[in-house]
């Protein structure tokens, strides 16, 4: 079995229940409650995240949370993807807009540059120099801490949604990726049914990581 995140907690607890240990439950009684991902995502599109965090505290005010910051947004944005699912969410139709977003970022993030070989054409090849748009939209690594529940949740799901969609194939940490930059792509597009529906969750949660 592949791992379905970077702690490949699927693995380990079916591992510890073919070792016949189901009555321990999860079986590791000092494992912390929370648990750290990694999540990959454009430079530009984490300090855009954390205007946006501003511009939603100023709508709140003392509604909001102080603690809420860019990280706690990512985590929102999963806890509503699992909300999505227990609410009756179709698997398969949610394999398949995943793995599309995946596709298309992934395109994003290839780098092509364009090459002069004559003065009436160009060919495209595979050399990435620094330009602009390449340093804004460098990768960087965010840390995120999340029940580890809710992580073992989502790579169940994640196990389903291959069972169902065999093309499909992704990680916890990339469905919060995609997650985060569908919702940077609609604030940056200015898609205020976005932003309106994450101001409601932040009233709706108060409890962030």
């Amino acid at each position: 079995m592949r791992a379905y995140s970077q702690l490949d907690l699927l693995s380990k607890t079916l591992g510890l229940l073919g070792k016949s240990r189901i009555s321990s439950g999860y079986g590791i009684i000092n494992d912390p409650r929370y648990v750290s991902l990694n999540i990959r995502t454009p430079h530009y599109d984490l300090l855009r995240g954390r205007q946006c965090i501003k511009d939603i505290a100023e709508i709140l005010g003392d509604e909001m949370d102080l603690s809420f910051t860019v990280e706690s947004l990512f985590v929102l944005l999963y806890a509503d993807f699992i909300r999505q699912i227990r609410n009756g969410a179709n698997l398969l139709e949610l394999a398949k807009i995943l793995m599309h977003g995946k596709r298309y970022f992934k395109k994003m993030d290839t780098p092509v540059e364009a090459e002069l070989v004559s003065k009436n054409s160009f060919v495209l090849v595979r050399e990435e120099r620094p330009n602009r748009a390449r340093r804004e939209n460098q990768l960087v690594d965010v840390p995120i801490r999340i029940h580890k529940d809710e992580a073992e949740r989502g790579e169940y799901l994640l196990y389903d949604m291959e069972e169902l969609y065999p093309e499909f194939d992704m990680t916890v940490e990339e469905l919060i990726s995609i997650r985060y930059r569908e919702f940077m792509k609609a604030v940056k597009s200015g898609n205020m049914d976005v932003v309106k529906a994450v101001i409601a969750n932040v009233k709706r949660s108060r409890r962030y990581v």
